[in-house]
């Protein structure tokens, strides 16, 4: 558990200026240690570069410095690989083989390193510093640059520490992060700082400024479309989840699985308990009380059928609200997505009896496991259908002719018809505010989303084949790592937990990259591969159980957990007052009960994004989390 970060100055005058307040905001990252927590810095002229929970590496030339947050599950192969090069080891640290190999293969050596990392790289010689971030976007990296300062980091609340980045919300991120419930892809909350996107890798000299390369594409691997027969997938996915799940358990010490109720996180327990038969493994399951019982219920099956020891945490209206402050903290980022309440308790739970956890999280992207992904959830074919067809009517007929009139208009015309319409349709249903909605609630901003041209943002591919293949594509892309995997990394880190999710191992992705996806998918068909592989480990009712959007999840808890009194806080909160909100609709919506019930995925979204405010853009950030309770924050002026 580690928390890198580094800081390029305008000249050496102002040399370890930021290092103190950077680490100090990120010590969480490494609990358990002494004081403020084991860190170390490396300083040449104008470069720092601090780790926070390690230690720095560099070759015995000292040309080549590096710094990791994560691990390399193939660290074996390729130390020995450099070795019969002649390169030596001097220690077992994973920064040390990203140094060799660097030097062996050069920059884009990252495309042979499997593993969940962010890392630096510093090339002193060449005055050139390489940032690096994992296949999936499993551990978090940023980066600003003002023409005067480089700053990177692995969160964004230890470069706003630095004082010199203005905390300046950034209003695209944040309407983005109303429509979706979270900001994807580079995006930022924070004017001008920038994500690291997965799979890529920076560049940054003094000379040369900003560069940022892909060293691996989901898009390719996704159109490269294979057809085999459904057992010998199965065969073949057993064989690569038992190796995925194998590389990740760490020698001599016990491992803890966190049980969701799904076959996802059930089918990674049991690849466990295969690897230790006679172990007492730990199981943890966190659910809402009257909310989501049927989760529980399952979970506990999944975990009596493997023989797990589990612990069941069970949230309740009067203590959802207790840790709100401290999740957002944690969390860097505002995300709308109310089980992070769960995901944070699973990790004060689980810390307790383990210190590495292991979860399905990617299964349902992967393997169309998850009932969003099913027509039932989604608008009707037939609309879709009718879309695409008129899409052709404007790129074949409408456009050619207004060419002859407006060429404005015809690129205009020809910009929307270019978008799939299926993910489009897909954004717009499960959006938390509809287009239309924001542009009453935050008319400001509003005009800063638009699904169709956010589609065409991120990605080009030729036509995908498929309904289904669509939203796959797009949840991995998005959702996957900017909702998902964000939180459980941040949450259980906040618990100094190492959490690790074999599902996201790159042979795995890349073998199930390019399986085609039916057209359109039944609810009995959700993880049709997977639920194959288990009928004789789990029962049927375990395993073909629904696993469905809950519209109204937690509405029903206004009242009993008093949220109303805590939405109408919004009133006269900081997103009225900066003009992110109308004050009109606002209220409009919390005037009564029944209001707060119909508008809570709205205003539970708003209220993320008020506490995400007050932590990070009206108050200097402080180096660990305030100790304030969320009525306390809420009237805090």
């Amino acid at each position: 558990m580690t928390g890198i970060a580094g800081v390029i100055y305008p000249d050496v005058f102002h040399i370890h200026k930021f290092m103190d307040p950077i680490l100090d905001s990120m010590s969480h990252r490494s609990p358990g240690m002494l004081g403020k927590g084991l860190r170390d810095v490396y300083s040449f002229k104008n470069v720092s570069i601090g780790i926070s929970g390690g230690v720095i590496a560099a070759n015995g030339k000292k040309s080549i410095i590096a710094a990791l947050d994560g691990a390399v599950y193939n660290y074996e192969e390729l130390s020995k690989s450099l070795q019969k090069e002649g390169y030596e080891f001097a220690t077992m640290k994973h920064s040390e083989l990203f140094i060799n190999a660097f030097d062996a293969w050069g920059e884009d050596f990252v495309e042979k390193i499997d593993g969940d990392f962010a890392a630096v790289v510093y090339d002193v010689n060449s005055g050139t510093l390489y940032l690096y971030r994992d296949r999936v976007g499993v551990k978090p990296l940023y980066w600003y640059f003002d023409l005067n300062h480089f700053i990177f980091a692995s969160e964004i609340k230890a470069m706003l520490a630095t004082g010199t980045i203005p905390q300046t919300p950034a209003n695209d991120s944040i309407a983005f992060y109303l429509a979706l419930g979270y900001i994807p892809q580079d995006m930022t909350p924070i004017q001008n700082v920038n994500k690291l996107l997965p799979a890529h890798y920076l560049k940054f000299s003094k000379k040369s400024g900003v560069s940022i390369h892909s060293y691996w594409s989901y898009g390719e691997k996704f159109q490269q479309k294979k057809s085999e027969p459904i057992e010998t997938t199965r065969i073949n996915l057993d064989y690569l989840l038992k190796q995925s799940v194998k590389k990740r358990l760490e020698p001599n010490i016990t491992p803890g699985c966190l049980i969701s109720g799904g076959i996802g996180s059930a089918s990674v327990a049991h690849y466990i308990r295969q690897e230790r038969p006679l172990e007492e493994i730990p199981a943890f399951t966190v659910g809402f009380q009257g909310q989501n019982d049927a989760d529980i219920t399952a979970a506990s099956g999944f975990s009596q059928s493997l023989h797990l020891n589990q612990t069941i945490g069970i949230i309740t209206p009067k203590t959802l609200l207790d840790d709100f402050v401290k999740i957002i903290w944690y969390l860097d980022e505002p995300l709308a997505d109310p089980n992070v309440v769960a995901t944070y308790n699973l990790g004060k739970i689980a810390s307790s009896q383990s210190q590495y956890v292991y979860s399905g999280m990617g299964s349902d992207e992967l393997l169309a496991g998850h009932g969003r992904y099913t027509l039932s959830e989604q608008e009707s074919i037939i609309r879709y259908n009718f879309v695409e067809l008129w899409h052709t009517l404007l790129r074949n007929f409408i456009v050619p002719a207004c060419q002859w009139i407006d060429h404005k208009s015809a690129f205009n015309i020809l910009q929307h018809s270019q978008s799939n319409v299926w993910e489009v349709g897909y954004i717009r249903h499960n959006s938390i505010f509809s287009e239309e909605m924001l542009n009453s609630a935050a008319p400001w901003i509003s005009t800063y989303f638009q699904s169709d041209f956010f589609v065409q943002k991120f990605h080009n591919l030729s036509k995908i084949q498929s309904h289904t293949s669509s939203f796959l594509y797009l949840d991995f892309k998005t959702r996957l790592p900017d909702l998902y995997i964000a939180q459980f990394e941040r949450l259980t880190m906040a618990s100094g937990l190492q959490w690790r999710a074999p599902y996201l191992d790159s042979a795995i992705i890349d073998y199930l990259a390019g399986f085609p996806e039916p057209s359109s998918l039944s609810e009995k068909d959700t993880a049709s591969i997977l639920k194959g592989m288990f009928t004789d480990t789990f029962p049927n009712e375990l395993i073909y159980r629904p696993k469905k959007t809950r519209k109204k999840f937690l509405s029903s808890w206004v009242k009993e957990a008093g949220l109303q009194e805590v939405f109408q806080c919004l009133n006269h909160g900081s997103l009225v007052e900066s003009g992110i909100i109308d004050p009109n609709w606002i209220k409009s919506v919390t005037d009564t009960p029944e209001n707060c019930e119909k508008y809570f995925p709205n205003l539970w979204a708003l209220l993320t994004l008020e506490v995400w405010f007050r932590l990070f853009i009206n108050f200097p950030i402080e180096p660990s989390c305030p100790k304030l309770s969320l009525q306390e924050l809420l009237t805090k002026t």
